[in-house]
């Protein structure tokens, strides 16, 4: 805990301590002690106050401990919620939307996406496009996507053709958090 502390830290620091106007958040959520380290009397090092924003990490030699102090954007405690979390962190919504393409539409679509792969760079254009190959072989594929790609598809998708239609009921958010906070 205490290196991802420090490093969050030093995350934390470069913005000045305040949210406003950054790019990056640092969020924290604490865990418990598990049944393994309650049973062999594991000390608890870390302590997660919500209030202030902070961690208190205590380490080193019984009777020498050394305690730090880390700030953070935002702390949950450990009997946070996993969908308080989800709720607090996750900010961005939008539409799903749906099209449907010839499987050599989708298969020039796979190409573009997944950039966190091992590919050259000139095939890079830099946007987060998801995509999973789990489509027929044949016939024509249904895609899915984000209202703002869907409405920026020329930079995700290579494209300004295709015909995209709401997905009633469904956002990003809800689709994330069904597949996100389901039991495993």
């Amino acid at each position: 805990m205490s290196t991802a502390a420090a490093a969050a830290n030093d995350l934390t620091s470069t913005t000045g301590g305040s949210n406003k106007g950054t790019n990056v958040q640092v969020v924290v959520r604490c865990r418990p002690l598990n049944g393994e380290e309650r049973k062999s009397n594991q000390p608890c090092v870390a302590v997660c106050e919500p209030e202030t924003k902070s961690v208190k990490v205590a380490y080193g030699p019984m009777g020498k401990k050394i305690q730090k102090s880390f700030n953070f954007d935002k702390v949950f405690g450990v009997y946070s919620r996993q969908e308080e979390v989800f709720d607090a962190v996750v900010r961005f919504d939008g539409k799903l939307m749906t099209a449907v393409v010839p499987r050599d539409r989708f298969d020039v679509f796979l190409a573009r996406a997944n950039q966190d792969r091992p590919m050259p760079l000139s095939a890079r254009n830099g946007d987060f496009l998801y995509a999973a190959g789990a489509a027929p072989t044949d016939g024509p594929v249904r895609i899915v996507t984000t209202d703002w790609c869907a409405t920026n598809q020329a930079g995700y998708f290579g494209v300004a053709d295709l015909v995209f239609a709401e997905a009633p009921g469904l956002t990003v958010k809800t689709a994330a958090a069904a597949a996100l906070l389901e039991p495993h």
